[in-house]
């Protein structure tokens, strides 16, 4: 019943659609960002493409569909309702700050448990969403230049699935950013990580790639541990009522009855509170394979 799950299937066709119908995948990028602001984004996606023309029916693509996907809008409801949203509501949308709110994995509180003043969290969060953008715009660069270079020690075959696996590991990090640059997100949000998680799991593995296959499946682990999820484990592996299980925890702490109980329910307990780093460690994991892959020419 969340936004995020049918934004997360745009996302995945537009990676499909990316390279052979632009069009169509900003289109679908369009049907995300109308059900949700944020996914606008994605249309960063464009710097993937090397041809001047794929990148304009990309925009025209998304143009298009939004333009239907509103009158559509105005057939139905009337003009109230979209003049309603573009004077109230989208200001302030486009004016979020960081909020305190419970179960918020926003990076900021994450920093600052004990609570920060509403203006000071702002300036933390701006300066975050700074780096991430300028970062971004310098791995692009980086990218576009080492793909302008011309290695003769690849095949052609050999080229082309290295340019396909670049392209996707950099579309990841795209997505990565649009999520850090955030003021708010809760956990349904990080279901659209599994693709860049995805991405560099199965770069570092193709590339055979021993450490960051375990950072990757590490990272993996980060995006599916939840508070819910350990006590669940926890009810599911022991052998004893739950009042026992609550009188030894009272006695021992809940920290060693899990232990005792269940390896897996205290794996994710102790990482489930560091759920906020997952988008940074994600994005440093997909910059690095970006950038050691070897040069490729388009």
């Amino acid at each position: 019943l969340v936004g995020e799950i049918p934004i997360f299937f745009c996302c995945v066709l537009a990676l499909v659609l990316l390279q052979k119908k632009p069009a169509v995948a900003g289109a679908v990028l369009a049907v995300a960002a109308t059900a949700k602001l944020y996914p606008v984004f994605m249309l960063l996606c464009a710097v993937i493409l090397p041809a001047h023309r794929a990148r304009v029916a990309l925009v025209t693509g998304f143009v298009a569909a939004a333009a239907a996907l509103w009158l559509l809008t105005l057939l139905l409801f009337g003009w109230q309702e979209p003049l309603y949203y573009l004077t109230h509501i989208l200001p302030v949308l486009l004016d979020e700050h960081p909020m305190g709110i419970t179960e918020n994995l926003s990076l900021v509180f994450f920093l600052f448990p004990d609570g920060i003043t509403h203006a000071f969290a702002s300036h933390v969060f701006l300066l975050i969403r700074v780096l991430t953008l300028g970062l971004l715009a310098w791995v692009v660069w980086v990218y576009r230049q080492r793909r302008q270079q011309n290695p003769n020690h690849h095949s052609p075959h050999n080229i082309a699935m290295l340019h396909h696996s670049n392209d996707a590991l950099l579309y990841g990090l795209l997505i990565t950013g649009m999520i850090i640059c955030l003021a708010n997100y809760w956990i349904q949000y990080e279901v659209l990580l599994l693709i860049p998680a995805t991405l560099v799991l199965a770069t570092s593995l193709q590339r055979h790639h021993a450490v960051m296959s375990c950072v990757a499946a590490l990272l993996w682990l980060l995006l599916l541990s939840s508070n819910e999820l350990d006590e669940n484990l926890l009810l599911a592996y022991a052998r004893e009522p739950l009042a026992t299980l609550a009188a030894k925890a009272e006695q021992q702490g809940f920290v060693q009855t899990l232990w005792a109980t269940s390896r897996s329910a205290f794996l994710f307990a102790v990482i489930a509170p560091l759920k906020p780093l997952a988008p940074y460690g994600l994005w440093l994991a997909s910059a690095r394979l970006l950038l050691q892959a070897p040069p490729v020419k388009v």
